[in-house]
C-alpha cells in the first residue's frame, strides 16, 4: 500500500539524517546512549514498517501503526537535538565534572556484593525455576512464591558474574563460569537480563580498555545475543521438553521465520503502542503524570497489598473489552506512555527528557577512569535504556532499582561508606569523546 511505502520511505530519511548529525557532531562512541536509542528505533519502527511493507498484517488498524511511526520519528528528530546540544556543551560539563574527583570502586565491596548476590541467586534459581517450582516453591515459600521479590533473585548469579568481570576483566576460566551463568539463566526463560547483562559486560570491555568502538569480538558477542534473544523463550521452552539439540534448532528457525514473515509478536511493539494511544483518545483525559505513581508503592509486596496498583494501571483503566492491552501485557513504548500523559506534545518530551538524562550523564563519566564509582553507575543504568524505550520510564526504576538490586547495593555501599579522594586519582584508561573519526 502506498501510505506504508512512504511511511517507511519517511522513517529511513530521517533515521539516516539523524545518524548522520550525530555521527559528525554527537561526540558518538560506543558508550553513547543514542547508539541504543537508535538501536531500539531501527527495531521497534523501521523494520517494523518493513514487514508491513513485505505484507504482514498488522495487529492494530493500520492508520494507528502510522500514527504511531509518525510520532516515533518527531520523537528520534527531538531526541537528536537533545543529544546534539549536549555535544556542544560538553567541553564545559567535562572542565566541571573533571574538578571533582571521583569515588573508586573498592574490590572488596564488590566481591562481597557479588558472592552473596551469588549464592542467594543459585538458591532461588534452584527452587523456583529447576526443582519443580509449582511443589517446592509452594511448599518452601507459600504465598511468598509468587512475589517478585523473591524472583527477581533469579537474576542474581548473572550480575555477579559481570561485576566480577568490571573489577578484574576477562579471565578465560572466569568466562566460562560465566557462560554457564548465561546459558542457566536463559534456560529460566528469562529473555532480558541476557541482553540487559551481556551488554553490560561488552560495554564494560570497552571501558577498561578504553576504547571508543567494539573490536570484533566483542561485535561476534553482540550478534550473537541479537540471533539468541529473538527465539529465547522457544529455545528455552523446547529444552524444558525434553527436544534434542536438531529439534531445538529447528523450532527456533520456524519460530523466527514466521515471526519476521508475519510479523509476530516480537515484532509488533509499535502495533502495541498504537493501540495505547488509540485507547488513550477514547478515554478522553491525558495523565499527566499520574502513571508513575505506582512507582511509589511498588515496593510493598503483593502478599501484604493483594490490591495494590498495578504499574501499568493506566492501562487497565483505558483497555476494553476489545482491547484488554493490560491483561494481555502489552507495552506501550516510551512514546506511548508519552503519550497517555500529555498528549503529542508528551510523546515527543519524554524521550527527550531520557535523552537528557543519560546524555548528561554520559558526558559526567565519559572522561573518568574504569574504576570510578560514576563510569561503573552510568554503565548500570545504561543497557536499561532499551526497556525504558520498550516501557517507559517506569523501567527506568524497576530495572535499575529493583531487577539490578545487587548492583545498585554496590553503588549505595560506596555513596554510604566511602568518600572522594582529596588527591588525583591514579591515571586508568579513559574514552575519548570527541568528534568522530578524531
Amino acid at each position: 500500500m502506498p501510505e506504508i511505502s512512504l511511511a517507511l520511505t519517511l522513517d529511513l530519511v530521517i533515521v539516516a539524517i539523524c545518524a548522520g548529525l550525530l555521527w559528525t557532531g554527537g561526540r558518538l562512541s560506543a558508550l553513547h546512549p543514542a547508539v541504543l536509542y537508535l538501536f531500539c528505533h531501527l527495531y521497534v519502527v523501521t523494520v517494523r514498517l518493513l514487514t508491513l511493507v513485505a505484507g504482514a498484517v498488522p495487529y492494530a488498524p493500520l492508520h494507528e501503526v502510522l500514527r504511531a511511526a509518525f510520532v516515533s520519528d518527531i520523537a528520534l528528530i527531538g531526541v537528536t537535538a537533545v543529544f546534539l546540544h549536549l555535544a556542544r556543551t560538553a567541553g564545559q560539563q567535562v572542565r566541571m565534572h573533571s574538578q571533582r574527583k571521583s569515588r573508586i570502586l573498592q574490590s572488596r565491596y564488590v566481591l562481597t556484593v557479588a558472592a552473596v548476590a551469588c549464592m542467594i541467586g543459585l538458591v532461588g534459581s534452584w527452587y523456583l525455576r529447576f526443582a519443580g517450582v509449582d511443589v517446592i516453591a509452594q511448599r518452601t515459600f507459600g504465598s511468598w512464591s509468587s512475589s517478585s521479590w523473591l524472583w527477581i533473585t533469579v537474576y542474581w548469579p548473572i550480575q555477579a558474574a559481570v561485576m566480577w568481570h568490571y573489577i578484574f576483566g576477562y579471565r578465560p576460566v572466569a568466562l566460562v563460569f560465566t557462560a554457564a551463568i548465561f546459558i542457566m539463566t536463559a534456560l529460566s526463560q528469562a529473555r532480558f537480563p541476557i541482553v540487559i547483562f551481556g551488554i553490560f559486560l561488552c560495554l564494560s570491555f570497552l571501558s577498561r580498555r578504553g576504547l571508543r568502538w567494539p573490536p570484533a569480538r566483542i561485535l561476534a558477542v553482540l550478534a550473537i545475543l541479537a540471533v539468541v534473544w529473538f527465539p529465547l523463550k522457544v529455545i528455552s521452552a523446547s529444552a524444558w521438553a525434553g527436544d534434542d539439540l536438531g529439534t531445538i534448532a529447528q523450532k527456533a528457525v520456524n519460530y523466527t521465520e514466521d515471526n519476521i514473515v508475519a510479523g509476530g509478536g516480537d515484532l509488533q511493539f509499535l502495533d502495541q503502542a498504537a493501540t495505547v494511544m488509540t485507547l488513550v483518545d477514547e478515554h478522553g483525559q491525558y495523565f499527566y503524570g499520574t502513571t508513575l505513581l505506582p512507582l511509589l508503592v511498588s515496593p510493598v509486596p503483593r502478599v501484604w497489598w493483594p490490591d495494590k496498583p498495578a504499574l501499568n494501571q493506566y492501562m487497565r483503566d483505558i483497555q476494553n473489552q476489545d482491547r484488554p492491552i493490560a491483561d494481555f501485557g502489552m507495552i506501550s513504548l516510551l512514546i506511548g506512555e508519552g503519550y497517555a500523559n500529555g498528549g503529542y506534545v508528551g510523546a515527543v518530551l519524554f524521550p527527550m527528557l531520557v535523552a537528557w538524562c543519560y546524555g548528561r550523564a554520559y558526558f559526567a563519566v565519559m572522561h573518568k577512569p574504569h574504576n570510578s564509582l560514576g563510569k561503573f553507575a552510568y554503565l548500570v543504568f545504561l543497557p536499561t535504556l532499551i526497556q525504558v524505550f520498550r516501557d517507559g520510564l517506569v523501567a527506568l526504576v524497576i530495572f535499575n532499582l529493583i531487577v539490578s538490586m545487587p548492583m545498585m547495593f554496590v553503588i549505595y555501599l560506596h555513596y554510604a561508606f566511602t568518600s572522594r579522594p582529596r588527591l588525583a586519582q591514579a591515571a586508568a584508561p579513559r574514552l575519548a569523546v570527541g568528534r568522530a573519526g578524531s
